[in-house]
Parts: structure tokens; sequence; C-alpha cells
């Protein structure tokens, strides 16, 4: 398998493991020096042989655009590519575990200076954000449908997948709304929960799930642009465009609370330093602002697969699903 990305985040490091390469070649260098990223660490652990290409990733990139398809084989520390008669050698330099491990210990070194720059980043910008994401907005007619309902955001992270097929198993969930944001969507699609709405820029979200979303609503930036809209008329899918302030994550969580849903529940939510770094956020200031305003009114359930498993272990029942945001969990609440 070919590979062009440094610091790969736990759900590629999953998506990746679960094709079973014989080997990853690398055209960039897996760690590139600015954190401890975890899913490269996973990675290692699988026991897939990892390979770098160091100076000859221009050549090797350029065949493998020229030529999509091919035959590639890898004797020791070579890499034979062939396709339409022409053929590419190039030597790969392989990373062993032990060098890979030194790297990530080094780096964790670094996690203060990270934190420091994150944080400063996102006070300077919070100053710079507090009236627009305090500002009201009118949202489209159709959010009004999330009015008294229980809500599930779902975002895709690497835990969430796992935490909705925890919470699909133990909960009946057929009179919750659901909510994608991007590739969220397809993700509820994967256990048989259709999206009411899809949220977000439409980068990650397969045309299937655009397609069977009931609603769409394309988040677009402040000066109205939005790649993705010409995909959408392609697929003549109607949809409503919404330019609010934040991620689009932030975006969902503010229109089920805005829209008076009474409970809400959110999967695979990004607000620490390591989401910010995993996802090249220089801050997490509209991410902070959201929890100030709306942090009572929602439950994060990211991790729920785990802590069930956890209570299992010890021989307890989990505790149900409280029901509203009031910070306790209680084997009383239901939903």
């Amino acid at each position: 398998m070919f590979l062009q990305h440094s610091d790969l985040d736990r759900l590629m490091a999953a998506s990746i493991a679960r094709k079973l390469p014989v080997a990853i070649v690398n055209l960039r260098p897996y760690l590139s020096g600015q954190y401890a990223a975890p899913g490269v660490y996973d990675l290692m652990e699988t026991g897939i042989p990892l390979f770098e290409t160091g100076d000859g990733a221009g050549r090797l990139l350029t065949f493998l655009k020229n030529y999509p398809v091919g035959h590639a084989v890898l004797w020791r520390r070579r890499l034979y590519i062939t396709a339409s008669d022409q053929m590419l050698m190039t030597v790969l330099r392989p990373v062993r575990p032990p060098t890979l491990q030194r790297e990530l210990i080094r780096l964790k070194e670094t996690w203060q200076a990270r934190f420091r720059d994150i944080a400063y980043n996102t006070a300077v910008f919070m100053q710079q954000e507090v009236e627009t994401m305090g500002a009201p907005y009118v949202w489209p007619a159709v959010t009004e449908q999330l009015k008294g309902k229980t809500v599930l955001i779902l975002i895709r992270s690497a835990t969430s997948e796992a935490d909705l097929q925890a919470l699909h198993q133990a909960y009946d969930l057929s009179d919750w709304m659901f909510i994608g944001v991007d590739g969220g969507a397809d993700s509820l699609l994967t256990y048989g929960l259709r999206p009411h709405f899809v949220v977000g820029d439409f980068d990650s979200v397969s045309d299937r799930a655009l397609t069977l979303s009931l609603e769409r609503l394309l988040h677009v930036y402040a000066d109205g642009r939005a790649p993705e809209r010409e995909r959408l008329l392609k697929l003549n899918l109607p949809f409503y465009t919404i330019s609010v302030p934040g991620t689009s994550e932030d975006v969902a969580i503010r229109m089920a609370v805005e829209s008076e849903a009474e409970t809400i529940f959110v999967i695979g939510r990004h607000h620490t330093l390591l989401d910010a770094l995993e996802k090249g956020r220089k801050g997490l200031s509209s991410t902070v602002l959201l929890t100030l305003m709306y942090g009572h009114r929602f439950d994060d359930l990211t991790g729920f697969a785990d802590w069930q498993k956890r209570f299992a272990q010890k021989g307890h029942t989990a505790p149900d699903v409280p029901s509203v945001s009031d910070g306790t969990w209680t084997g009383t609440d239901t939903v």
C-alpha cells in the first residue's frame, strides 16, 4: 500500500490496518516532528512492515500519477514497479519499531510547547470571535423538527463507530433523530440509522450518504465559498446553505440546541489538544466558546464503548445514558 501522509490519526491508522496490507510505503515521513501522533504508534503495533521513500518520493509520486495501475514487488529494501512496459526501481528506508519508538518518546517531550502554542492562539481568537459566535442566527425552518426530540450527533473519530455500535446494541434508538457531521452520516448508515440531517462542508461524506440523508445543510465559509456546492448540484440534491462561525461539529451542536432539542448526545467530538494537532488546527476558539455557551445542554458520549466494556469487566451493569445534562450519572436515569 502507498501512503502520502505524515502524523496519522487513529481513525486513519485503523482504516489502513483493516485493509491488511503486506507493507506500507509512505511518500512522506511517518512523523513530521510536530508531535507524537498516536496513529503512527497504532500502525507500528500492527506489525505491518513500514517504509519511507526518502529522496525517491518525487520520482515515485510522478510514476504513480502517470501509471495508476501496475504491479509492485518489494524485495528487501528495493521496490520494483512495472506498468505499461515501464519500470521504476527505488530504494526504500525501513522504519523499524525501536527507531520509531525513540522518536515518539522524544516528541512527547515537546507536548508542553504544543500546548502553549494552541492555548495562546485559542485565547487570541476567542477575543476576536466572541461577538460573532454569540450573535443570534436564523436557522432554516426545517430544523424546527428537532424541537423536543432526543438527538444524536455523530462526528467521525477513532472510536465513533465502536461507540455507535455499543449504543445501538444497548438502547432503543427508534425515536431518536440523527445528525451526521460530514462522514458521520456514512457511519450512521453503516448501522442502519438514516441521518435526518447531514451537516458540514461535505468534503468527506459519500454521495450515498448525501443522497440518503433526509436534509442537507451545507456549511459555507464566511466569504460565501462552498467548494462542494457543485457536487450537490450535479447530484440534483436539494440543500440549505448555512454560514455560522465555528467548525461543522460546533454548528451541528448549536443547531440542535437552538432548535430546542430536548436531549442532545454527541459522539466523536474534537475538543482536546491532540484533536487540534491531528486536525491541523491552530486553536480551538470556536469549540471553547460553544462549550461555554451550551456545554450544559449536551452530553458527550465519546468513549461509550470503552467505559461500557470497563463496567462489564468489573462485573457491573453500565449506568443508563442520562436523560438530562445535569452532570450526574445514575442507574435510574432513563432516556
